[in-house]
């Protein structure tokens, strides 16, 4: 029986722990909280966090484990450190912890000849208002380390500087923030989605289109829409340079959630690129449009299984989106109209009645997950044009 090491028994990590026992294999949890929710459905548990590093190393040599993964963005580089160490099916440690630190991830694409913004990294306002003088405006300020879009800014100009440093500093896992030139998206949304990896090449395109609310939190991804909304020639490019990218930086096997703006020459230009799938649903959304399993195909390569090629022969058009509410306060209750009903393929809550909520301004903060599905991309794209008008939440 194949042993699965699996950082992480929270409710992300759920649908991996699920897809290694379906295969039959013997999992080991590593979390520090033996009460995570994902612990019961593991063989075993090891009390450790899934930060320690060594910690991790050691337990993963005595139970000879077979395989390690995670889809927890901080864990992705001990995953990869773990695999280099006792030669289990791995990415390269220094690829995958420069893909979760934006300041290194830009100087890794700038190295590979990839399209990139001006850009530049600081620990100190003072370095931060240096760099924001350099740079053409507008800028965005992000922290260096970290996810969920948390700490993210567009600054117009340096009135807005200190109080976004100190927010991106706030969420950042190394104290550092990078400041980085504003990308013009020529294309109608941004792009998003996963893609998987196998053999060095990518088998899967799941391709996506974010939605984002512009008024409130635009840039917070809102939902994602299936297929991604692209004509033929900006498709083809998007795959070509994602291709190029696997292969440049030696990317092995796994899933990589991708974010992309497509800039006024034409050329794609990567926001993220992390060696992990998606949250918000993104892997359940895109099994339920092409039939591609993400989290069976991220256990089963961790294993050393080779994952085929995955061509979707019918494209079912689907949305996700992230049910929020606009004002803080206890929720009363959460509602759809009659007409998104008939397209909702799921609901998944993360709060309940008489909860404490609070508006939308990252993925932390949202309410639920809708999932729908669509016989047509016009009738997709007809709900979604006013899907606000379509949910009902009451907060009081």
């Amino acid at each position: 029986m194949k042993k699965l090491m699996i950082l992480g028994g929270g409710p992300n990590q759920i649908p991996l722990i699920k897809a290694a026992k379906k295969n039959g294999y013997y999992v080991i949890v590593c979390d520090f909280n033996e009460n995570a929710p994902g612990v019961n459905l593991a063989d075993e548990l090891c009390l450790v966090s899934i930060m320690d590093m060594e910690g991790i190393l050691e337990a993963a040599r005595k139970s000879e484990i077979d395989g390690i993964i995670s889809n927890s963005e901080p864990a992705m580089p001990i995953v990869a450190y773990i695999g280099n160490s006792l030669g289990l099916p791995s990415n390269a440690y220094e690829t995958v912890s420069a893909m979760t630190n934006k300041f290194k991830f830009r100087t890794l694409l700038k190295d590979n000849h990839f399209t990139v913004p001006g850009f530049g990294s600081a620990e100190t306002f003072n370095e931060a208002k240096s760099l924001f003088g350099r740079l053409n405006k507008p800028i965005m300020i992000k922290p260096a380390v970290s996810s969920g879009s948390r700490g993210v800014a567009k600054l117009e100009s340096e009135e807005q500087l200190k109080t976004a440093f100190e927010d991106a500093q706030h969420y950042s896992r190394n104290n550092k923030v990078i400041l980085e030139e504003y990308i013009y998206n020529t294309c109608s949304h941004i792009v998003g989605g996963d893609i998987f990896v196998s053999g060095g090449k990518v088998v899967f395109f799941g391709l996506m289109s974010c939605i984002r609310d512009t008024v409130n939190a635009p840039l917070v991804p809102k939902g994602e829409i299936y297929p991604a909304v692209l004509n033929s020639s900006q498709s083809d490019n998007v795959k070509n340079e994602l291709s190029r990218a696997v292969s440049s930086l030696g990317i092995k096997f796994g899933a990589i959630n991708v974010e992309i703006m497509i800039d006024s020459q034409g050329n794609p230009c990567f926001i993220e690129l992390n060696p992990r799938n998606g949250g918000n649903c993104i892997p359940e959304e895109l099994l339920a449009a092409t039939g591609f399993d993400i989290f069976d195909a991220t256990v089963r390569a961790a294993v050393g299984e080779m994952i085929d090629d995955h061509h979707t022969t019918s494209i079912v058009p689907y949305a996700t989106y992230m049910v929020s509410s606009n004002k803080p306060g206890i929720l009363k209750s959460v509602g759809f109209s009659k007409k998104v009903k008939s397209y909702i393929d799921a609901y998944f809550p993360d709060v309940k009645c008489g909860d404490m909520v609070e508006p939308f301004i990252n993925a932390d903060k949202r309410l639920g997950v809708l999932m729908l599905r669509f016989k047509s991309i016009e009738e997709r794209d007809d709900i979604l044009a006013n899907i606000e008008d379509h949910i009902f939440v009451e907060v009081e």
